[in-house]
């Protein structure tokens, strides 16, 4: 398990350079790690659903069980998926998009938080 959490660390981390790699300004790029940072967290504590038997993942994507495998390889997606998209809107919709998912994003970890999952890096 800590394996596992430790690859998600450092595949996120490093995709994190493509943010770097594009037409992003500073401030865009900023946004893009801040949605990256939620994504870790939210992947984290998805990770930790199995360690509690009365709750389960509700992302239809992944399935009420899935396995660590899965949402490493879910989480790391999202992440190069939200960078694709973010480069391909017009710069005027970026912050909104960023933003949003962010928000997003927070409004899931802190849902999380509440049902006592974790973030155990």
């Amino acid at each position: 398990m800590k394996f596992t959490k430790f690859l998600l660390f450092i595949l996120l981390a490093a995709s994190v350079q493509i943010v770097f790699a594009g037409d992003l300004s500073p401030i865009e790029q900023k946004r893009e790690l801040l949605v990256y940072s939620t994504l870790m967290l939210d992947a984290a504590q998805t990770l930790d659903i199995k360690n509690h038997p009365n709750l389960y993942e509700t992302n239809p994507l992944l399935g009420r069980h899935p396995s660590d495998t899965k949402v490493v390889a879910y989480f790391i997606g999202a992440g190069f998926a939200h960078d694709a998209v973010t480069k391909a809107l017009p710069t005027e919709y970026r912050a909104t998009w960023q933003y949003g998912w962010a928000a997003l994003e927070i409004g899931t970890i802190i849902r999380n938080r509440k049902l006592n999952l974790r973030f155990n890096f």
